[in-house]
């Protein structure tokens, strides 16, 4: 269990803030105020997909944005390190360590059988020969070549997603 305590002044706001933002209902999330000493504490479970967590980080995020907290104390809420090898957290970093994730998940899927999807939709399937992400914070697939029946095919979206199927060839 991870939890990040968040310091704040405004007990209003806070109390606000709890009430308006919704929880991810992906994982169990545990919120305790304490009003005397101006702390809440967030408990969570480290949900099994990324994008779990990310509901979590989106949620943690939305209460220090609202609730105007001037101090997020992140000790017990580490989640792994970045390349350059500074510790990431729930909060501090979670993006970058979110990108170097997938950029070692998609790297890891090269040479393998995968589905490109669109939505729900299966774009196609075959061999990931390469793939391409957007320049910016987030890790978008914009491009990918597969190796399909077909010969070689180069798909393009901003709203790709590449899944290994766990077939072999």
């Amino acid at each position: 269990m991870l939890f990040v305590t968040l310091h704040y002044t405004d007990d209003k706001k806070m109390k606000e803030a709890i009430q308006t933002v919704v929880k991810p209902d992906v994982t169990p999330i545990s919120v305790e105020h304490n009003a005397e000493n101006h702390k809440v504490k967030i408990s969570f479970q480290i949900p099994q997909e990324l994008l779990d967590l990310d509901e979590v980080h989106s949620y943690i995020s939305e209460l220090i944005n609202k609730a105007d907290v001037n101090e997020v104390d992140e000790t017990n809420a580490h989640l792994g390190y970045l390349k350059s090898g500074e510790p990431a957290s729930i909060i501090s970093r979670f993006s970058q360590w979110k990108s170097f994730l997938l950029d070692a998940k998609h790297r890891s899927m090269e040479g393998q059988k995968v589905e490109i999807f669109e939505g729900n939709k299966v774009l196609a399937s075959g061999i990931l020969v390469q793939y391409e992400v957007a320049d910016n914070d987030q890790f978008q697939v914009t491009k990918a070549t597969l190796l399909t029946t077909f010969g070689e095919r180069t798909f393009s979206s901003n709203s790709m997603v590449i899944r290994a199927t766990g077939e072999f060839f």
